[in-house]
């Protein structure tokens, strides 16, 4: 079999078994490219993230409670200040 072909193999009831071939849809041709490319998925993926898809959403996390003696301590947590010192850094 030639590299980028499928084959199809029907099962009959009465035991007879059929065999189809065919060529691979230029969609299913990229997706096994990318299977086989992880640097290129992360790239594709990373694009889609930063000029926005219909495949792909990133929305801020609320970080909301609603007990606010959770919600002060989740605001002086170590952890979330390094986080918020991040993101100024970054905008």
């Amino acid at each position: 079999m030639r590299y980028g072909r499928r084959v199809y193999v029907d099962m009959r009831p009465t035991g007879e078994v059929i065999f189809h071939e065919g060529y691979l849809n230029s969609k299913d041709a990229a997706r096994a490219a990318l299977a086989g490319s992880p640097a290129v998925s992360l790239r594709l993926m990373v694009a889609h993230a930063i000029a926005g898809s219909g495949l792909w959403q990133v929305r801020t996390e609320p970080q909301t409670c609603r007990n606010d003696l959770v919600d002060e301590s989740i605001e002086n947590v170590p952890g979330e200040a390094d986080f918020d010192h991040m993101r100024r850094k970054a905008l």
